[in-house]
């Protein structure tokens, strides 16, 4: 009986941003390997469209492939004149 481990793989890429993933550094990625996504400089991450920090997760059926959980979250430019109303 021949036995796979699920993997997951490399995720897309991100515009103004780059993806870090620990402890694995390249795909393929096994499970519990986690990405974490960092915006360049003069950007900043926009939480409300993905998550910061995901996860290699295994699928419910044993030897199925894995896929990391959640979005992919954006890197939008920092606006330095942030103005506030009362």
């Amino acid at each position: 009986m021949c036995v796979f481990a699920a993997i997951c793989d490399v995720l897309a890429a991100i515009d103004n941003g780059n993806i870090v993933y620990n402890p694995d550094m390249t795909a393929p990625y096994s499970v519990n390997t986690v990405a974490t996504y960092m915006c360049n400089p003069g950007y900043e991450l926009n939480v409300d469209t993905g998550n910061e920090i995901r996860t290699c997760e295994e699928g419910g059926v044993p030897g199925s492939s894995a896929d990391f959980d959640g979005d992919a979250p954006t890197c939008e430019r920092m606006n330095n004149h942030k103005l506030t109303f009362n």
